[in-house]
This record gives C-alpha cells, sequence and structure tokens, in this order.
C-alpha cells in the first residue's frame, strides 16, 4: 500500500510541478535531435526513486501512468487511461542547484519556479527528476503503436 501512494504521489507530484500529434515535419525518435524533438510521443512509467532513500522501485502495475507530450506544446497526463491532466509545457535550460551545471527543465507552470523537473531524453527512455537533494524521479519507455490512441 505505501508503495502504490509512494507511486502515485511521485507520479503527480512530476506532473503538477510543471494525443501525440503525427504530421510530416515531426521528428521521429530515431531522427530526432533535441530534447524538444525526443520529448514528443507516448511514455509509459516503468520506475519511480524515491528521493529520501535514493530506493528505486518498479511503477506499480494497478497505477499505469502515461504521459503523452504533442509537437504543439501539450502533456497530458492518464492513469489507467483516464486522462487526469492536460497541461502546457515548454522545456528551458538553468543551471542545476544539484549539478550546478546548465541542465534541460520540464515547465508546466510558468509561474512556478520552486520545484522543477530536469529532463533527460533519448530515442527510448525519459528520465523526470525533481532538482533537490531529496528529490523524487521517474522513468518512462517510450510507446509507439499502431494508432494513436490515448487509451492503451
Amino acid at each position: 500500500m505505501h508503495h502504490s501512494i509512494h507511486t502515485l504521489a511521485t507520479a503527480l507530484l512530476l506532473s503538477l510541478a510543471g494525443l501525440s500529434a503525427c504530421s510530416k515535419d515531426t521528428a521521429t525518435p530515431t531522427t530526432a535531435s533535441t530534447p524538444e524533438q525526443l520529448l514528443v510521443g507516448q511514455w509509459q512509467q516503468t520506475t519511480s526513486t524515491n528521493g529520501m532513500t535514493g530506493r528505486t522501485s518498479p511503477a506499480d502495475p494497478a497505477q499505469r501512468l502515461k504521459l503523452v507530450f504533442t509537437a504543439a506544446g501539450q502533456l497530458t497526463m492518464l492513469l489507467n487511461g483516464t486522462v487526469v491532466n492536460t497541461t502546457p509545457y515548454s522545456l528551458v535550460k538553468r543551471q542545476s542547484m544539484l549539478t550546478q551545471q546548465l541542465e534541460t527543465y520540464l515547465v508546466t507552470d510558468p509561474g512556478n519556479t520552486q520545484v522543477l523537473q530536469t529532463v533527460r531524453v533519448d530515442a527510448n527512455t525519459l528520465v523526470l527528476a525533481i532538482d533537490a537533494y531529496d528529490g523524487p524521479s521517474a522513468t518512462y519507455q517510450r510507446r509507439i503503436l499502431g494508432s494513436n490512441s490515448l487509451y492503451w
């Protein structure tokens, strides 16, 4: 029970702290070269890491979290196939409190600069992490389907 509450809380925190659209000029994961291009698509949560303990746990199969990023800058979060949040998003570069390096951040609420999520993304893996010493993180795998269905 504690594990599933932690996973859900982490997922909601990551989505609130901050429809895959197909078009001919949208880069595919294998040809994308920027974080903005790589982020576009459908992502299924696979693990979460507790920022306090450093313990990484598999995503709870009863709490299927999916993130859908569009090239038009929309983020949709689904929990067990039900849309729970849709919001505009952007990526910005800022100095990390943790690494003191320039990092890419996901911004879902431009007015909230207190809780920021770093973004590490490649063709198949997305990691969102709260930029804090005890911040949680979540790892997602890209899902490529034959249709644009949000509900898989």
